[in-house]
């Protein structure tokens, strides 16, 4: 009996003694980071050959005319004097879908044997080959017809008389604004000449971006519309030519020597005069706007006298407000804002009363695009 006893302590002790031994392990294992209570860990063996390594190719980094060059592979420019007809389909008999004009730029959708599909702002339709230039002779033609436009990147670019810092500052361009660039003038490294109201000047080459100045086709339904503008415009000039208190002789029509500011003041009181200021604001925005544009004339006197767009400078209207000085204050104020190049349309270059008809931007009771 007492032999039993002697060997059943023996064999309790021998139990203990062998989990004191486990839990040790245990205890050791918890000091390691990131181990949970294991006491083995385990390393997968991988077989190289199942293993397929991508190899990295890092791409030589393009220069700027390489950037240029590959934006514009996929681009065509139209090769006339005045416009290329878009058909609907690839056949000459086809219903017209709308125009390049000289300087349109449009992306290839599919080069045919004869003819391309191409996509231009909202035009949509075939182009015959033989008219067009395509990738690097196509941004070839862009670069010799049109011009190149210095986009400011910064708040607060000085615009200088000079190609130094302590030069007179002619005007000052808040990010966004748009310049055209004197192609024609040499500079210096770190600069770039633009033309300011008619003179070279220059801006630090660190704050802009160069781009060239395209335009995107019309669709026939734009071009109608545009055309119906101008019909418009033209029977409200007759219209107001044959009133008794309109001069007879059209040169007094037209206003000489007076400032921009008083000018512009001028037209935008008679097409916008009992409107909100913000809509007094855009009419002189797009004024503007087109001044800026190579659409247009880059004066304002000549955008507001052009043929068939303000029927107010035409009729007389204008010359008499500026004469009998009706001018109120607040197209004064928005004639000075819009001088300084704010723009509260985006960039419009067309406005007319709203009637719920024309699509655009909304401002007041009319409507810009």
């Amino acid at each position: 009996m007492k032999l039993r006893n002697r060997i059943f302590c023996l064999c309790l002790v021998l139990s203990m003694l062998v989990a004191a031994c486990g839990n040790s392990g245990d205890d050791l294992n918890t000091e390691v980071a990131g181990t949970e209570n294991s006491t083995m860990v385990t390393t997968p063996v991988v077989e190289t050959g199942s293993i397929e390594v991508e190899e990295v190719v890092t791409e030589p980094e393009l220069t700027p005319e390489e950037q240029e060059q590959r934006a514009w592979e996929n681009c065509l420019m139209a090769d006339v004097e005045d416009s290329l007809n878009v058909r609907e389909e690839a056949d000459a008999e086809s219903d017209l879908a709308g125009k390049l004009e000289k300087g349109d730029r449009a992306t290839v959708l599919e080069k045919g044997d004869e003819w391309t599909k191409i996509e231009s702002g909202d035009l949509v339709g075939y182009v015959k080959n033989e008219y067009c230039l395509y990738g690097a002779e196509a941004l070839n033609y862009a670069k010799e017809n049109c011009d190149t436009i210095a986009v400011c990147i910064a708040e607060g670019l000085r615009i200088r008389q000079e190609m130094n810092t302590e030069s007179k500052i002619m005007k000052r361009l808040e990010e966004g604004d748009k310049v055209v660039v004197d192609k024609e003038a040499s500079v210096e490294d770190g600069w770039v000449a633009v033309i300011y109201k008619d003179n070279t000047c220059y801006v630090s080459a660190e704050y802009v971006t160069l781009t060239l100045d395209v335009g995107t086709g019309m669709t026939m339904e734009e071009i109608e519309e545009i055309r119906r503008q101008e019909e418009d415009t033209k029977e409200d000039e007759e219209g107001s030519g044959s009133s008794s208190d309109s001069p007879s002789d059209s040169s007094s029509n037209v206003v000489q020597g007076v400032d921009d500011l008083t000018l512009m003041a001028a037209i935008i009181y008679c097409e916008a005069g009992a409107e909100s200021y913000e809509t007094q604001l855009a009419v002189g925005a797009v004024i503007m706007n087109r001044v800026q544009s190579v659409g247009y004339p880059n004066t304002l006197y000549d955008v507001i006298y052009q043929g068939g767009q303000f029927g107010p400078a035409r009729s007389g209207k204008l010359a008499r407000v500026i004469q009998q000085g009706k001018v109120t204050s607040s197209c004064y104020t928005a004639a000075q804002e819009a001088l300084n190049d704010v723009d509260n349309t985006g960039g419009c270059l067309y406005f007319n009363d709203y009637n719920g008809t024309r699509d655009g931007l909304i401002i007041g009771g009319m409507v810009f695009w």
